[in-house]
């Protein structure tokens, strides 16, 4: 995974203020667990409710955002898979 990272040195009402951004190159794809569901026939909602995954975690997934590896996991656990058969990390 490649990283940018930005420091940025201001003053602003005489103190000097540090920020900081992070530039990454590469993200998640949730793809395979798509195509996973669909061949297991298994419904959104109905994954959903199995595994009591909040609205925002079903939003996170659908947009290809980071969810915590715990999810992950738990996820793996349901369709007895392996992480790399739910995601995989494209470049951007």
């Amino acid at each position: 995974m490649y990283t940018k990272f930005i420091f940025n040195l201001s003053k602003h009402d005489g103190k000097l203020l540090y920020t900081f951004n992070m530039e990454c190159f590469m993200k998640i794809c949730y793809k395979k667990l798509w195509v996973l569901l669909i061949q297991r026939d298994i419904t959104k909602a109905s994954f959903r409710k199995d595994l009591g995954l909040s609205s925002t975690t079903m939003s996170k997934l659908n947009k290809n955002e980071e969810v915590s590896m715990s999810i992950l996991l738990r996820i793996c656990e349901y369709l007895d898979c392996d992480i790399s058969d739910i995601c995989e990390v494209v470049r951007n």
